[in-house]
């Protein structure tokens, strides 16, 4: 989400999300701390199988999910705007802000 946003709204600047100098093995890092289930998904035709094994696993578990970078997050509200600039993406409809009075017959956009 984070490089989402930087993509969008701040030129691309990945400075603080470019992961291409660290590394990290977190499924190392799980067991070292102890997990007796860690695993890894990078192809998706193998979630389905390694989320059962997750969830049906007694005591604490670590899943990692590994997702293409560029993969955006859908519906979000961007910097400074508000429920009707709300971006959807390409797999959502674009909503439109329903009006309604309140108590004191002035509307109210939700």
């Amino acid at each position: 989400m984070v490089r989402q946003w930087q993509r969008l709204y701040f030129a691309e600047r990945f400075c603080g999300s470019d992961k291409s100098l660290h590394k990290k093995d977190f499924i190392k890092a799980a067991e070292a701390d102890g997990f007796e289930f860690a695993a890894r998904v990078s192809d998706a035709s193998e979630l389905a199988k390694v989320l059962r094994e997750f969830v049906e696993f007694k005591g604490p578990a670590f899943l990692e999910v590994v997702i293409d970078q560029n993969a955006c997050v859908y519906p979000m509200i961007g910097p400074g705007a508000g429920y009707k600039e709300m971006v959807t993406g390409s797999f959502i409809p674009q909503r439109q802000a329903s009006e309604v009075l309140t108590e004191s017959g002035k509307p109210d956009l939700f």
